[in-house]
């Protein structure tokens, strides 16, 4: 059986991939997170996409730990911003 992604597919998981890369930094730039978390909401929002019990998963624990990052590195601004923006990747998901 032959499966094929769709351009939003594709983005959403780029995305999160781009995510994790960036958690992966010491130091990411500030902003960097919350850039990359609003451009995964704004890519469910405006394209379908049939994601797999997995991809959800790998999105939502990537997001998860963005939140959690920026909550150790004592940036409060970010977390709630990562959080809000997070609540409705949920809903959407």
């Amino acid at each position: 059986m032959v499966m094929y992604c769709t351009k939003t597919e594709k983005r959403l998981m780029g995305l999160t991939s781009m995510l994790e890369w960036g958690l992966e930094l010491k130091d990411p730039e500030k902003g960097f997170m919350v850039d990359v978390v609003g451009q995964l909401r704004m890519a469910l929002e405006s394209g379908e996409a049939s994601l797999s019990g997995a991809e959800k998963v790998r999105i939502l624990k990537s997001i998860t730990r963005a939140k959690v990052k920026a909550f150790m590195c004592g940036d409060l601004d970010e977390f709630q911003e990562l959080d809000h923006i997070g609540k409705s990747l949920v809903a959407l998901l």
